[in-house]
């Protein structure tokens, strides 16, 4: 608990507090009759939000394996692929931003079957905390991925 000490008593802080709160009410007095009333007004509604739109290109080491990510976001909407560079096959996944700062992504088989989840944080460093979980199974892996430097680098095999 914070303990103020002071040798002012209450009653001096109470002035100096209603002080304080008169002179700033006496600063926002309105004018009595209509020789001020132009104002001017900000259109809030037209201000565009945050987007993250773009592609973004990663690299990770889950269990030990070089993976390359790629993915498009769009509207919140992600879009993507990996793939293991030992291997050079691209997987494709998709998913959506759920805020800010974290993502939610599914890996599907031909059929349309999740075989795998992705759920990511992003940090203000750039890279994101990834945690994949297999489908049918209850362990899960969980990696970083860095910014990839170079974009040209995700080479999938075709």
């Amino acid at each position: 608990m914070f303990t103020f000490k002071s040798s002012m008593t209450p009653i001096s802080l109470f002035w100096i507090l209603l002080l304080v709160v008169g002179l700033h009410t006496a600063c926002s007095i309105e004018p009595k009759d209509n020789s001020n009333t132009n104002t001017t007004s900000v259109d809030t509604t037209q201000n565009a939000p945050v987007t993250f739109d773009g592609e973004y290109y990663f690299t990770g080491k889950p269990n030990d394996r070089e993976m390359m990510l790629r993915i498009m976001v769009k509207d919140k909407n992600i879009n993507g692929s990996y793939y293991y560079t030992d291997e050079g096959k691209e997987v494709k996944v998709a998913g959506k931003l759920t805020s800010d700062t974290m993502g939610e992504m599914s890996e599907y088989d031909a059929n349309g079957n999740v075989v795998a989840s992705f759920n990511g944080t992003f940090n203000a460093d750039g890279t994101a905390n990834i945690v994949q979980q297999k489908a049918g199974e209850t362990t899960k892996t969980e990696f970083t991925t860095t910014p990839l430097k170079d974009p040209a680098a995700y080479q999938p095999k075709q």
